[in-house]
Order: structure tokens, then C-alpha cells, then sequence
């Protein structure tokens, strides 16, 4: 189960967390280890758990998995920019038909970061 079914008990998994589905799709990596789904067992449910005795210090908990997974992200999404446009591909003497495979990748990354953040700021799609 994931956090948000061990607040409603007796609903059904939903799967990967929103983000980590962006992430995947922006990235291209399903199998990036920093983007797993949260198992019950995790932070999450300990920071939950904490919530009863110590509301602030759960609030700390959570604020620091957040700066935790954020900073994966960021650097998932940077290995993701190197692989899609290395530098040397518009240095010395690169074929057009390369080229444009690195423009067609330069493309869908952009809109998978645009997608992404679209998600990540709309109020109205969190939990999409």
C-alpha cells in the first residue's frame, strides 16, 4: 500500500506515487532506484506514526524526505540531460541524421519536464 491507503484504510493500492510516475516518464528510466514506489514499511509510515505524539517533528520527518526525494530527482533528471544532448554532439564533424535524433530527444525530454511540472504545480492534478 502506498502512504496516502494507510491514511484510508481498506483502499486499494494506487500504485506509484504521482511524482515517481512523472519522474519515470520524464526520465525515461522505469527502474531509476531513487523513484521507487514507498513501500508500507518506509519513512512514510513511521512519519505518520510520529504524527500522534510530535506533530512538529513528524512535520520535520516529512520535510526532510521531501528535500531527500527532490534532490534525486534533480539528479536523475540532470544524468537524463547528459545522455539526451552530450555536448560533443554539435562539436567537430556529427551527421545530420545524429542531429536530429538528438533534437527528437531534446524535444520529448522538454516535454516531459514541462509535463512534470504542470503536475507538480497544478493543485487540481495532485493524486493524478
Amino acid at each position: 500500500m502506498t502512504p496516502q491507503s494507510d491514511i484510508s484504510a481498506g483502499q486499494p493500492d494506487a500504485g506509484p506515487e504521482p511524482a515517481a510516475a512523472a519522474a519515470d516518464e520524464v526520465t525515461g528510466d522505469r527502474n531509476a532506484a531513487t523513484m521507487r514506489p514507498l513501500a508500507p514499511s518506509g519513512p512514510w509510515h513511521d512519519i505518520q506514526a510520529v504524527f500522534v505524539d510530535d506533530p512538529r517533528r513528524s512535520v520535520r520527518m516529512a520535510a526532510e524526505e521531501v528535500e531527500t526525494a527532490l534532490a534525486a530527482l534533480v539528479a536523475s533528471l540532470r544524468q537524463r540531460q547528459v545522455a539526451v544532448a552530450p555536448d560533443n554532439v554539435t562539436a567537430g564533424s556529427v551527421d545530420t541524421e545524429r542531429l536530429l535524433e538528438t533534437l527528437r530527444s531534446c524535444r520529448a525530454f522538454w516535454i516531459g519536464l514541462h509535463d512534470l511540472s504542470r503536475r507538480l504545480t497544478d493543485p487540481d492534478a495532485v493524486g493524478r
